[in-house]
């Protein structure tokens, strides 16, 4: 095992680069266009991220200093980078420059030819440059054209004004002209990797294809395809190799001079890979090589999961189903959604992507949903998908404005569009291409005729352009290149305000914030399938304190300038008084603020899931954030947990209980994402708020039968009345002595409940501490020095919490009797 486990490694440290590459990143130089002198600069990277290094501009994340630097986005900037080759290099018949990201219009000059006008920040570039080289000293120039004054350009000579101003007319992240949750930080730069290649006389042209037209537990049959440019000579083969089992598999195939090839490659006995917690992630090496008589030309590697995804829109006496199976098996979808991780993504590294991710792993996460209105998903974020079971909900990145889809317009993105499908075809994780995010809905919902005072014949050529865009051209190249995926047009199709959207695909749910509807309208408000519901918390203290030093109570200006909903604290603040209670202080502003985000998102995860199979879907909006704000996401940008993300590890857990009551009765429920296959022990306990035991019970049960069934309905002892909010019912589950699930019930919101003072002990047994409480306590938590924190659990009298050393908690906190979220600081 030692020694596959050495050769896997091995073939996965070697890079699709051949030792002639030369890259051409690290130290460049810039500066504003029209001016004289040259500062450094850094390659991948972005004008913003190069200023701030020489001290140019103030931090766009502190305080209110966003708003200093707009200044950077209206001028045009020049980057630079002189670079030698030898004879040999300079004179290779098959040299070309591959930018992988220019952010986004700009003229690519080298030793004085100009090579290329880029246009987009998603595409990549590819351009020959063999004559244009020289021994000796190079010198390659990127001159960047404002994308603010180009798209504003590109907007008066349409004459129909779009929602999305200059930024519908630019191929570049929408997120970063600013929106709800993000700043207005537009820049360029070179944002990914520049590498001068010298090419072989014939290489694969794009990424492999890998189809499974026959995947069952015996057998496993891949068409491997592809296509080749170059010098296609008679004597050139295709080597498909995949390691299973332990040992090398290889088929080869004479080309013949075709530059295409498909070939089928069989794995008998398969190990499937399947979404986290429904089985495990295996990934097979595979290697694809084109030889010329033995001698390898062009070499690529890739990990491949062998999987069926399916999605199944069935009609019923409802509507129209949306859910997906994968290999087969239905999976009920719990995620969230994906935002760039940075406002400047050129800095993100891929430690950051693999431990965002492995964070969705640990809380249960089965989808993250790749936004349109960002970027593309990076490698390394892929590679973490793959390898712990996220399925990824990929939009191509266009959203909530429609698009001026004229030829040069079409002809730009069907090669982006192109690139990205080939480029993540392979991967495992990928579970569905979306056309764009919230289009559809826009135009039928969102009164844009009479806002942009559009004519009937302006509101026709705007159908017709994004039909023949997202209808049409995306999803015939879907078919085409990826044909084994599912495509949906738009997401969603129905507007959260019709019947409809909650009858058939996907919804986004946003009756709950921007309808200031209440939190129990969760309950009732289920699609089939819903893609976006949340609600805004306020990050971490350390987020605060390092980006807003001057963060007051009510908000201060440089905290207003980090909340980018319009009326986001008000909303915020309404929810909070309708369920919890006025902040006395900051700091109970942003605790209670984050309790009151988890207490509506439980709610709405456990409606989701309690309502499968009609249901059959739920994507949190949003997961992480990309600078210091006040917003929907449940990870600050530090990745500090708020206190949504522990009740999104709990309503999201394999084996979840939910406590009902109907008719004086108590109904715990079981939903489980698998079958348990071990009896089970449940404990249900009632208290009173001062800490009298109400009930008491302990109940062994079989084994489960069904993914959706109530373990046991308990009468409501006669001493709790119809409208009694003097009680609280915990229920856990255990298998084999260990707990696999815990969940609550109580009346009402929290300020409604009779809480009471609560002292807390702390007692030593058996050389180990616990922590106990008097009577029943709402969202307490310890804050240690080290170790893991005990995080945002309702605690009942007698109950032995193990911690670490007393004097280890730096304090614990809990919703108490004041109506505060009180801080008992130890000494």
């Amino acid at each position: 095992m030692r020694y596959a486990a050495l050769i896997i490694a091995l073939f996965f440290s070697l890079t699709a680069l051949s030792q002639e590459d030369k890259s051409l990143n690290g130290s460049w130089e810039f500066r504003r266009a029209g001016t004289r002198f040259w500062q450094p600069a850094t390659v991948p990277g972005h004008v913003h991220t190069d200023l701030l290094a020489l001290d140019s501009i103030a931090d766009p994340w502190l305080n209110d200093n966003e708003l200093t630097v707009q200044w950077v986005d209206s001028v045009d900037w020049e980057y630079r980078h002189f670079f030698s080759l030898n004879s040999a290099e300079a004179n290779h018949p098959r040299a070309v420059l591959h930018f992988d990201g220019i952010d986004t219009e700009a003229e690519i000059w080298l030793n004085g030819f100009r090579l290329f006008a880029a246009s987009n920040m998603f595409r990549r570039y590819e351009l020959t440059v063999s004559g244009k080289l020289k021994p000796g000293k190079n010198q390659l120039e990127v001159r960047f054209k404002s994308a603010l004054k180009s798209g504003s350009e590109k907007a008066a000579a349409f004459g129909i004004r779009l929602p999305g101003a200059e930024s519908a007319f630019i191929r570049k992240a929408a997120y970063q002209y600013g929106w709800d949750w993000a700043p207005r930080l537009i820049g360029c730069g070179i944002w990914k990797p520049i590498t001068l290649r010298f090419e072989p006389t014939a290489r694969f042209s794009s990424n492999i294809a890998f189809d499974y037209p026959v995947l069952n537990d015996s057998l496993a049959i891949i068409r491997v395809r592809g296509v080749l440019s170059g010098e296609l000579e008679e004597e050139l083969e295709v080597e498909a190799a995949i390691y299973s089992q332990g040992k090398w598999m290889r088929q080869t195939i004479p080309l013949n001079g075709a530059d295409q090839f498909s070939l089928p490659m069989a794995i008998e006995n398969p190990t499937r890979w399947y979404p986290n917690g429904y089985g495990k992630q295996h990934l097979y090496p595979v290697r694809m090589r084109l030889l010329k008589n033995g001698k390898i030309l062009n070499e690529r590697n890739y990990r491949i999961g062998l999987r069926t995804v399916q999605w199944v829109q069935q009609k019923d006496s409802v509507g129209t189903g949306f859910g997906v199976l994968v290999n087969g098996k239905p999976i009920f979808i719990k995620g969230a959604n994906w935002v760039p991780a940075d406002a400047f993504p050129a800095r993100v590294p891929d430690s950051l992507y693999h431990s965002w991710v492995a964070k969705a792993h640990k809380a249960n996460l089965n989808m993250l949903r790749v936004w349109g209105g960002g970027i593309y998903a990076d490698e390394a974020f892929l590679n973490a998908c793959d390898s712990l079971g996220i399925l990824v909900w990929h939009d191509f990145m266009f959203a909530n404005t429609p698009y001026p889809a004229e030829t040069a317009f079409i002809d730009n993105v069907r090669d982006e569009l192109v690139q990205q499908i080939e480029r993540m075809r392979h991967r495992p994780s990928i579970a569905l291409w979306c056309g764009n995010n919230e289009i559809t809905e826009g135009f039928y919902n969102w009164g844009w005729p009479k806002q942009f005072g559009w004519s009937a014949a302006d509101s026709s050529r705007l159908h017709q352009m994004n039909n023949a865009l997202f209808e049409n051209q995306f999803a015939y190249l879907v078919k085409q290149l990826d044909p084994q995926r599912y495509y949906h047009p738009s997401s969603p199709a129905n507007g959260w305000g019709k019947a409809k959207a909650y009858t058939e695909g996907d919804v986004h749910y946003w009756g709950v914030w921007w309808g200031f509807e209440p939190f129990e309208n969760y309950s009732t408000k289920v699609g089939r399938f819903v893609s976006e519901y949340g609600f805004q918390g306020y990050p971490s203290a350390e987020v605060l304190t390092k980006y807003i030093p001057d963060w007051e109570f009510p908000a201060s200006w440089g905290l207003k300038k980090h909340q980018k909903h319009p009326a986001g604290d008000s909303t915020i603040n309404h929810y909070v008084l309708r369920y919890f209670h006025a902040p006395g202080s900051k700091e109970d502003l942003r605790e209670i603020s984050q309790l009151n985000q988890a207490f509506g998102m439980q709610q709405a995860m456990e409606a989701h899931r309690f309502a499968q199979p009609y249901c059959m879907g739920s994507l949190f909006w949003q997961w992480n954030d990309s600078w210091p704000a006040i917003s929907w996401s449940v990870l600050d940008i530090a990745g500090n947990p708020k206190a949504a993300y522990y009740q999104v590890k709990r309503s999201f857990a394999p084996h979840a209980l939910l406590l009902k009551e109907d008719a004086k009765k108590l109904n715990v429920w079981l939903l489980s994402d698998t079958l348990l296959k071990h009896k089970l022990q449940l404990k249900v306990s009632i208290y009173r708020f001062d800490g009298r035991l109400v009930l008491d019970t302990n109940i062994s049960t079989n084994q489960p039968k069904e993914l959706k069934q109530v373990l046991v309905s308990l009468e409501l002892p006669k001493a709790i009345g119809i409208r009694d909010t003097n009680w609280i019912a915990q229920a856990i589950l255990l298998v084999d002595k260990q707990e696999i699930g815990r969940n609550w019930y109580f009346r009402g919101p929290p300020s409604r409940l009779p809480l009471q003072e609560v002292q807390v002990t702390y007692q030593e047994e058996e050389g180990s501490w616990n922590l106990k409480v008097n009577k029943p306590t709402l969202y307490f938590r310890t804050i240690p020095s080290k170790g893991e924190h005990l995080e945002f659990i309702h605690l009942m009298p007698g109950e032995k919490i193990p911690i670490g050393e007393p004097a280890e908690i730096k304090e614990i906190k809990h919703y108490n009797a004041t109506r505060r979220y009180d801080s008992y600081l130890r000494n």
